[in-house]
């Protein structure tokens, strides 16, 4: 994937590095949420992850983000890209609902959402591998 020229190089770098570790820590999250059975635990960790998960879309859809440079590089996958931002908005929507759901729904819907995610970081990586080997001349 060719680097933005427009970007600043520190501004970019530090994004990518940015989401990296939200990777990590949405991950780590995700752990811990599969194993609470208490809702107000689970209404916990969602709050943490709303606070993550904004900063993190912010850092792949913003200007100088991973998603705008796909875009830049390979237009031929913006319809990816279009559906990883949808994405977002669902995930974003379902963690809100967990943090406001009575305790009967708090358990089915923490399942929801892990699910959701990680399907969700599989279809990033996919673009993500995509783009890059395509660039590097090693893909399909």
């Amino acid at each position: 994937m060719h680097i933005n020229s427009t970007s600043p190089p520190s501004e970019e770098r530090s994004a990518r590095e940015r989401i990296a570790a939200d990777h990590r820590e949405v991950l780590g999250l995700l752990k811990q949420l599969e194993t609470h059975t208490q809702p107000s635990g689970i209404r916990e960790i969602a709050y943490e992850l709303t606070t993550l998960l904004d900063r993190h879309f912010k850092d792949e859809e913003g200007v100088y983000g991973v998603f705008a440079q796909i875009e830049e590089a390979r237009p031929d996958l913006q319809g990816q890209v279009s559906r990883l931002r949808d994405q977002h908005r669902a995930i974003e929507e379902l963690i809100g609902t967990i943090r406001f759901d009575d305790d009967a729904h708090a358990l089915s819907d923490r399942d929801r959402v892990v699910q959701m995610i990680r399907e969700h970081e599989a279809a990033e990586t996919e673009l993500l591998t995509e783009a890059i080997y395509e660039d590097l001349g090693v893909g399909d």
